[in-house]
């Protein structure tokens, strides 16, 4: 929103959202019971999360986002989508780079959203390793449960390593395939955010926004 800089501090003016995280509205359920999202909304919400990851990826100069997660998706209480803490971003291979560090691999991002290649072989993420971080915050969304069943790095390199992909029955059937290809082990099979979006609009699914 704006910035002022003068010889002793920096400061960052940023818009004030009135509302949650999806992760605390998938989690908490205090926060749930203040903003419920029925089948509609997670359409509605899907539909908005395509279009500004979309934004980022066909920018003239496009932008990685790197670190897609539902803690860095806020929700409005008009339930408006606002996508979050681009601090990790990249745009145009120029970037700062914030490290996760467990043992003696470095990540860009948070794990358990993580494409494989990018956890695994430590490669830079591209628009596709985005891709498989925004389907898995999809899977949450739609399941209310964490997209895979563990919270520790070894059974995740083993699941990665199997070639494992989330569950995804609860994914709307309209989408379900699009976010299954999401989970392709070859990063360039993955769909674009623009062509998943496509999917959405041509499905005759009516999606409301505020």
């Amino acid at each position: 929103m704006g910035y002022s800089i003068n010889d002793r501090e920096f400061h960052i003016v940023m818009e004030f959202v009135n509302g949650y995280s999806l992760s605390d509205l998938i989690f908490r359920q205090y926060v749930k019971s203040k903003l419920p999202l029925n089948d509609i909304d997670r359409i509605n919400i899907t539909y908005q999360m395509l279009l500004g990851i979309t934004f980022l990826h066909e920018f003239p100069k496009k932008v990685l986002h790197r670190d897609i997660k539902p803690a860095n998706i806020m929700i409005t209480k008009k339930k408006i989508v606002k996508i979050c803490d681009l601090g990790v971003s990249t745009i145009n291979q120029l970037d700062t780079q914030l490290l996760t560090t467990h043992g003696r691999k470095s990540f860009v991002g948070t794990p358990m959203y993580m494409a494989p290649e990018v956890y695994l072989r430590q490669q830079e993420v591209t628009e596709y390793g985005d891709i498989w971080s925004l389907a898995c915050a999809l899977v949450e969304m739609f399941s209310n449960k964490h997209v895979w069943p563990v919270n520790v790095f070894t059974t995740l390199d083993s699941i990665l390593k199997k070639q494992l992909i989330p569950d995804c029955t609860d994914v709307p059937v309209v989408l379900k395939r699009e976010i299954e290809k999401c989970f392709n082990y070859n990063p360039v099979m993955r769909p674009k955010a623009k062509e998943i979006l496509m999917v959405l609009k041509n499905s005759g699914i009516e999606v409301e926004i505020d």
